[in-house]
């Protein structure tokens, strides 16, 4: 399956003084076309990785609301969140 995936404009915002392992909350917006907001960038035992927003269900699990079909396009989304969180860690600085 060939992904055609384009990040055409992401905003990254950094929680500040954060006690949990959130570092920032983000949206981006892919193919001119589609935003997906609610994306975490959140510290793990591995490092940085992005976070999809999920829901509580009635059976008290939590459900993707989205979340990438393949590899590729999960990869092109974190990279670029990763990267925006980098530059506005810097802006910061």
């Amino acid at each position: 399956m060939k992904t055609n995936i384009d990040v055409t404009d992401a905003k990254v915002y950094p929680v500040k003084d954060s006690k949990n392992k959130i570092r920032a909350y983000a949206h981006i917006v892919l193919n001119e076309a589609l935003r997906l907001s609610g994306l975490k960038v959140i510290e793990g035992e591995n490092g940085l990785f992005v976070g999809y927003p999920s829901e509580k269900g009635q059976d008290g699990k939590y459900h993707s609301l989205f979340n990438p079909i393949t590899r590729e396009s999960r990869n092109i989304i974190q990279d670029v969140v990763l990267e925006n969180y980098e530059r506005a860690i810097a802006a910061v600085l």
